[in-house]
């Protein structure tokens, strides 16, 4: 099997412009050799009187060549990054390469694995919540009335901590961050849970306490230390003679994050090549080995197939999925079939999905202030079922990602804490008998052309969609499923440059379908894409994401009810009506989610991908051995 499926790994290679001389990264084990050398040797034999006799004989040696040991570790691993990051510091950092370096820099004080928040043992007393005491709910004196009801949270962190320049990391560098991220001059994207807080206070040099406004019920209180999924302590010892807009342009700040608390410390950044860093020896985990690996090397490679060359000749021992985006899921299967490389099959947080318009599109709706004007097919919700049952969404995945991901029945994954269960909730399997039949009881009838009619009107729907390939392959794959049971799709591709942004055709409804996807949390959310205020509309600018114009009284409440109370269990009640009523109506139909393709070294260890947290979570433990 092996060898017929070498011809066909070479030649996509070498059409990437590749000359790979030697794929196979197996290297040979170090053996004793023994080996019968003829040597040559005067020997001083004896002394007659005077004379000195000299005598020439054959010696027969056996010479043992003993090799010279590998080392337990490697000397570096080099990670392949398809994209540079735009700054090293967090507050301002735009693009997806900085959280994966910063995870190395900065170890985060709470994670997010598997859609759940946890604290990193190491720099955390305990994960504060309302069981343990860590966060302390006060009703205001009137238990009926949640209005005044305020949490105060607190954190403690370990004794022991240090900066990499040796300086003691306290509780008041954080307070420290938080003050530099209120500054209006900070660049702060995102300020929505910074204006939750009423106090932020050091408490002492190991305990930092929040107060949230009154009224304030965020299920995700703990993140409050952080203030945003990417914040760490500032170093204030360091940083503060700088101004929060300064900071944003300061070399120590923005290209090297000195000084700084995580398992590696920025040595060099060449733009454009390379970012390398060292182990920092003042890391809490230097005193057990960690990192095992003292060099760690991410470079920059835009394209896959140099990527999987240099992969395969043993320069590159990770790669990220923006490293090996475009590549055939096929090649990597191949390539890890033949042990050349180990790849790790991820479905990852962002989701594809296709959202329906229930009204007309906002270019040619007839109430151009409300846009109440129903869509001609869609606004029935007999239709939107008949496209979930008549959707082969598994085919759809195997044709996309040879199967490796999964197919989603809601917004929240199966798996996750607040996933309803499939015997709560609708599931759509492709069933093209029962979406014919509804689609007559709507009064649907076929054509003779094949697709379906009522009142004189086509079932004609335009998909809108980013172009770009994949978008291309799932309208296309839809296109044909469609026309099985009478809808005729026609595709409408457009730059994303006119499909997203706050004046892009998606925000202002101006389609019957939309595709795209969404980036999933840790906490399921879901405010903003299924309340009923949420839907965009020229009366509020464009405010919210519920692009469909759904709005379902019991789903809103539940939506409302399950982002305002502190009890998983109620969250989880909550969600399953949300749920319930989501796949009844189908005003969007989850697609799949999309896939993270890792690939490295077979002999590396330790590489834990998640689908909520940064692969980079738990670098100080990554380990290859040596060369």
């Amino acid at each position: 099997m092996r060898a017929r499926r070498w011809p066909v790994v070479a030649a996509i290679l070498l059409i990437g412009g590749l000359g790979l001389v030697a794929c196979s990264s197996r290297r040979p084990t170090a053996q004793v050799v023994k080996e019968t050398v003829v040597v040559r040797e005067t020997v001083i034999q004896t002394k007659v009187e005077t004379r000195v006799l000299t005598q020439t004989q054959e010696v027969r040696v056996v010479v043992t060549a003993t090799p010279i040991p590998k080392p337990a570790h490697a000397e570096a691993i080099v990670v392949a990054i398809g994209q540079e990051p735009d700054t090293l510091y967090s507050l301002t950092a735009a693009l997806a390469a900085q959280p994966l370096l910063s995870r190395a820099i900065n170890e985060p004080f709470i994670t997010r694995l598997n859609y759940d928040y946890q604290h990193n043992p190491n720099l955390l007393e305990s994960l504060p919540t309302l069981e343990n005491g860590g966060a302390v709910l006060d009703d205001g004196g009137t238990p009926n009335d949640p209005t005044d009801d305020q949490l105060t949270i607190t954190w403690k962190m370990k004794p022991g901590l240090k900066w990499s320049d040796g300086h003691p990391l306290t509780a008041k560098d954080w307070l420290f961050a938080y003050n530099v991220a209120k500054d209006p001059d900070s660049g702060l994207a995102s300020t929505v849970l910074l204006n939750k807080i009423e106090t932020y206070e050091a408490v002492d040099d190991l305990t930092v306490r929040v107060r949230l406004k009154k009224g304030v019920l965020d299920p995700a209180y703990v993140l409050a230390l952080d203030l945003t999924d990417n914040l760490h302590p500032l170093p204030e010892h360091a940083w503060g003679k700088y101004t929060p807009k300064e900071m944003i342009g300061a070399e120590e700040v923005a290209r090297r994050s000195s000084p700084n608390y995580g398992p590696y410390s920025v040595a060099e950044w060449i733009a454009g090549e390379q970012i390398i860093l060292k182990a920092n020896p003042n890391y809490y985990g230097a005193r057990d080995g960690k990192p095992a690996v003292k060099t760690l090397i991410f470079k920059i490679m835009p394209d896959p197939y140099q990527v999987i060359a240099q992969l395969l000749a043993g320069k590159v021992d990770v790669a990220t999925p923006d490293a090996l985006q475009g590549l055939p899921v096929s090649l990597l299967e191949q390539l890890n079939e033949a042990g050349l490389l180990k790849a790790h099959w991820l479905p990852s947080t962002t989701w594809e999905h296709l959202d329906f318009n229930l009204n007309m599109p906002s270019s040619v709706n007839k109430d151009q202030a409300n846009l109440s004007e129903p869509h001609f097919a869609l606004s029935d919700a007999r239709v939107r079922q008949a496209i979930a049952w008549g959707i082969d969404r598994q085919a759809m995945l195997n044709s996309i990602y040879a199967g490796h991901s999964v197919v989603l029945n809601t917004h929240i994954p199966q798996g996750h804490w607040a996933y309803a269960g499939d015997e709560h909730i609708t599931v759509y399997r492709p069933d093209r008998e029962k979406a014919k039949a509804l689609l007559e009881q709507a009064g649907w009838k076929l054509g003779a052309d094949g697709i379906r009619e009522k009142n004189g009107k086509r079932l004609s729907l335009k998909v809108t969609a980013a172009s770009d390939p994949l978008r291309e392959k799932i309208v296309g794959l839809l296109q044909g499923q469609m026309k099985a049971i009478g809808i005729e799709i026609v595709p409408d591709l457009i730059p994303s440059r006119l499909w997203f942004g706050d004046e892009g055709r998606l925000l202002r409804r101006d389609f019957d379908i939309a595709e795209f996807a969404w980036m999933g949390e840790a906490d399921p959310g879901g405010e903003t894409l299924y309340r009923c205020d949420q839907i965009p509309l020229p009366t509020n600018r464009w405010t919210g994401q519920n692009v469909m114009g759904w709005c379902n009284e019991k789903a809103d409440e539940a939506v409302r009810r399950a982002n305002n109370t502190l009890s998983r269990k109620e969250r989880a009640a909550a969600y399953r009506v949300l749920q319930q009523e989501f796949t009844r109506d189908v005003p969007s139909l989850p697609l799949f989610s999309r896939l993270h393709i890792y690939a490295t070294n077979p002999n590396f260890r330790n590489l834990k991908p998640d689908p909520t947290e940064e692969v980079t979570w738990n670098v100080a433990e990554w380990d290859l051995p040596g060369k």
